[in-house]
């Protein structure tokens, strides 16, 4: 059964789980399949524990959702993995790369703009043959919505995001049209990032056409600036196999403290790429000033609780596959993002999940949350 979706505008309170790049695994630990992956089984089992202790409101995925790459069998044991969790709340899915690139040449293509690889050629049709999204059509999968006290923004980092694109001219105008006295906070999803921490030498991304020559990094792109003049409080991307968050950003540069109206000073990029594979190696925070905080191989695999409220939008990395021979990993924030990741003994993990103190993306006191946090 279902809850109905809180009204927006409402005071509702309710619990958000996200995971990118998952892929299958099977009970007995074999690797059969093309998407089986490592950490994928902790994965589900923390995101199934994490459901039955608070039932979500709402679950996403933002890309590399079963890694079935044409399989469509593979489609099949990710579904019954997610079972516990898809079958408690309404999901949100972004296409990414292994959903939606297939090039060959300028003809035989799925229209994605990467051109880099073929994935099956899927072709984001089961996909969306799966998870019906409120989408305009099958070439045009970006869309947005409203839940409660949260607008969110769902787009395609497959297709064209250049400024001018069909795509930007959606995510443009969208943004200009929030009501923040309805939806205090603005949250957007897609796959590809725009800031993280992945291997040494390739944090962010480059964009575009790969046959005929990256393009220009996403921040370069226009994407910082509109997302940071529309005071975007929180993105969520995947692709890499990492988890990290960055400080309050635009341009590269950390902002700090508040804007007037008691926001931060700039978004919060997160990727949780962590969901199934094997981590990255390699990571690091300098010499990237803007990234405070990555997960390790001590914590390879992971997801996102986010806690919602009017008045508060707040983050868990919760780290999976805990041993006794491995101490968990998780992030322990304070108000404003502060710190990074610190050991937790094998005691303090649930399940073995472990369970981090809340990353708060902004918090008003009751009192002025009508001045400060619309």
């Amino acid at each position: 059964s279902f809850t109905t979706p809180p009204p927006p505008g409402s005071n509702a309170t309710f619990t958000w789980l996200m995971a990118a790049d998952v892929g299958q695994a099977q009970v007995d630990g074999s690797s059969v399949t093309m998407g089986i992956k490592p950490g994928a089984m902790g994965n589900f089992r923390g995101m199934a524990r994490a459901a039955a202790a608070a039932r979500p409101g709402l679950v996403s995925y933002s890309g590399d959702i079963s890694y079935s790459d044409g399989a469509i069998g593979d489609w099949e044991l990710f579904l019954e993995n997610a079972a516990p969790v898809l079958g408690v709340a309404p999901v949100l899915v972004q296409q990414g790369n292994h959903e939606r690139d297939a090039y060959i040449n300028s003809t035989l293509n799925s229209g994605d703009w990467i051109r880099g690889a073929n994935y099956g050629f899927e072709c984001g049709v089961p996909v969306e043959e799966l998870f019906l999204m409120p989408t305009a059509t099958h070439t045009k999968p970006w869309y947005s919505l409203d839940y409660g006290p949260v607008h969110i923004l769902a787009l395609s980092s497959e297709l064209d995001m250049a400024p001018g694109s069909a795509q930007w001219d959606f995510a443009a105008a969208d943004l200009a049209g929030v009501d923040r006295a309805r939806t205090p906070f603005v949250v957007m999803q897609w796959h590809r990032l725009m800031y993280s921490a992945g291997p040494a030498g390739s944090s962010d991304y480059q964009w575009g056409d790969q046959v005929r020559g990256r393009g220009p990094y996403m921040y370069q792109n226009g994407w910082d600036d509109l997302i940071y003049n529309a005071s975007v409080d929180l993105t969520i991307t995947g692709h890499f196999h990492v988890y990290s968050r960055t400080c309050p950003v635009h341009q590269r540069t950390c902002i700090p403290g508040t804007r007037p109206d008691g926001r931060l000073g700039g978004p919060i990029h997160v990727t949780t790429g962590w969901g199934g594979p094997q981590s990255f190696g390699n990571l690091a925070a300098p010499p990237w000033p803007y990234i405070a905080a990555t997960n390790n191989a001590s914590s390879p695999n992971g997801f996102l609780r986010v806690a919602v409220s009017r008045t508060q939008l707040a983050v868990e990395a919760l780290a999976v596959g805990c041993s006794r021979r491995r101490r968990c990993m998780c992030e322990a924030c304070q108000p404003g993002c502060g710190v990074g990741l610190v050991p937790v003994p094998k005691a303090s993990c649930q399940h073995a999940t472990t369970v981090a103190p809340l990353c708060l993306i902004r918090k008003c006191p009751s009192s002025t949350a009508d001045q400060l946090c619309r």
